[in-house]
């Protein structure tokens, strides 16, 4: 006996009394810094000038604002890859050593296991509260992990008189080198740079 094959149904179509929701594409622009390095962002972003100058150039940093915005922040959001793929984050106090976002962690922390495994890392930066007034910076590459305790004690000192410069300096270097026994110094080495300032849009969408 010959089966046909059956005919593919088409799916049901939505019920009118109800809505249909349809989340909005995120428009972010990109940003090399340092200058070297830089990236694309996402296709297809729709022009808000009748001069063809796209969203995402409008909201894009300047390198010197990039720079800026990354000493002037407190706190770093830290994503890695775990075993299984999935992405985990962590938000940490961080320095800038070199150009570069430097960071020391408990070395059997999730986050170095993960980098020990694969080095790929992803950092944001960021701040604002309502659509007209966010700012961010992320940061994709590679970490550098230094577990020597001579290599932790300067990122170490870096991170407390950064952000707590309240601290008197013979505290610092003494508690730096405590925090080195136990800790890992990471470098983020950057391979794309995306920044967005919605205050560039001057209040518009």
């Amino acid at each position: 006996m010959i089966r046909r094959p059956r005919a593919r149904e088409r799916p049901a179509s939505p019920r009118r009394d109800v809505p249909v929701f349809r989340a909005p594409r995120p428009s972010l622009g990109d940003q090399g810094w340092p200058p070297s390095v830089r990236g694309s962002t996402a296709p297809n972003e729709e022009s808000i000038e009748p001069m063809g100058t796209s969203r995402r150039e409008l909201i894009r940093m300047t390198d010197d604002e990039v720079a800026a915005f990354v000493g002037a922040r407190l706190s770093l959001q830290v994503g890695t890859i775990e075993r299984d793929g999935s992405i985990h984050l962590s938000t940490l106090w961080y320095a800038v050593i070199g150009g570069n976002v430097v960071f020391e962690t408990y070395s059997r922390s999730q986050k170095i296991v993960n980098l020990e495994r694969d080095d790929r890392i992803t950092v944001l930066l960021e701040d604002g509260t309502t659509y007209e007034t966010l700012r961010g910076v992320m940061i994709r590459g590679r970490a550098i992990l230094r577990s020597d305790q001579a290599d932790v004690v300067p990122v170490a000192e870096a991170v407390i008189r950064r952000n707590q410069p309240e601290v008197p300096e013979d505290y610092v270097a003494a508690a730096a080198v405590q925090m080195a026994v136990k800790r890992t110094a990471v470098e983020v080495v950057p391979e794309k740079v995306v920044s967005w300032d919605h205050t560039k849009l001057g209040g518009t969408y």
